[in-house]
């Protein structure tokens, strides 16, 4: 995949969810972007001890696939 597959600007920081692979392995990547004030450019949080986001090993996809799905269908009957 090139580039993010979602995006959404959630308490000033951009929430991006893409593939992505580490050390050969696959993984879904969900991580937050603090905008750089200078240039406009969104980059990743990180650094020492923080926490900015969350892996999904590729073995594991599948079950957050059909949670989020399920999450989905349950909000969408609460709209009416």
């Amino acid at each position: 995949m090139s580039g993010p597959a979602f995006e959404i600007v959630y308490r000033g920081k951009l929430w991006r969810l893409s593939s992505s692979a580490f050390e050969g392995k696959w993984r879904l990547a969900i991580w937050a972007h603090y905008q750089d004030f200078e240039t406009g450019e969104w980059k990743p949080c990180g650094g020492k001890g923080a926490v900015p986001g969350c892996i999904v090993p590729a073995d594991r996809v599948d079950e957050f696939a059909a949670v989020v799905s399920g999450i989905a269908a349950q909000l969408r009957s609460r709209r009416g």
